[in-house]
């Protein structure tokens, strides 16, 4: 962003505002290129999220497979992502592995 425009969007933002001039200098100095790396990162939050989700699911599916497993039953993966699948509301075992690999 220019100088130049950075000034005007600070201008239109603060029009309500009274402002003494040094804390105006102050806070034009503070504006700067962190400011759209700080707005991107708000863009990764939902990412972000999705992510943290899709492991922890993971580990869920991990430990019931592995309950199982233990018990005897066949194929446990399968049969875990199908019930967890119904906890987290998707239509099936398919669907939730989707979602997952999607949001690895």
């Amino acid at each position: 962003m220019k100088p130049a425009a950075r000034w005007q969007v600070f201008i239109a933002r603060k029009v309500s505002t009274k402002i003494a001039g040094q804390e105006f200098r102050q806070t034009i100095w503070t504006l700067g290129p962190d400011d759209a790396a700080q707005s991107e990162d708000w863009r990764d939050l939902a990412a972000t999220q999705r992510k943290e989700q899709a492991a922890a699911i993971r580990l869920e599916i991990a430990a019931r497979a592995e309950e199982l497993r233990r018990a005897g039953v066949r194929n446990p993966v399968a049969r875990a992502e199908e019930e967890i699948a119904k906890r987290w509301q998707h239509a099936s075992g398919a669907a939730l592995d989707r979602w997952l690999h999607r949001n690895r």
